[in-house]
């Protein structure tokens, strides 16, 4: 699997340098922030921004996220397979959402 990140960030390459000092950078193959790209989430050009830099169209990528509206609804709507990290359980209804990291992999299967 190939990995990035999309985020509303504020901070000029704050995300890449959360990555480092946590020791996982390595791990992602890109990172696009809102502040990079001029584009806030939901806009659909941070989502087409990130499909260019994947190379990969919306139909061969999970999307996962804490966002309910940015990251669960609007990824389905430009046709992404999109997960919801509900960590409070505030979506009981939603069958594509999990509330710990430990399910990824049953769920992923």
């Amino acid at each position: 699997y190939r990995l990035g990140v999309i985020s509303n960030f504020l901070v000029k390459d704050g995300v890449e340098e959360m990555l480092k000092i946590n020791g996982i950078y390595n791990y992602f193959a890109f990172v696009v922030t809102s502040v990079n790209v001029g584009w806030r989430k939901p806009h659909s050009l941070i989502y087409s921004n990130s499909l260019e830099k994947a190379g990969a169209s919306a139909d061969g990528v999970l999307f996962i996220g804490d966002d309910y509206i940015n990251d669960f609804i609007t990824p389905r709507q430009l046709g992404y397979q999109a997960l919801l990290y509900d960590r409070d359980n505030n979506y009981p209804e939603i069958d594509s959402s999990f509330s710990c990291f430990k399910e990824l992999p049953r769920i992923l299967k």
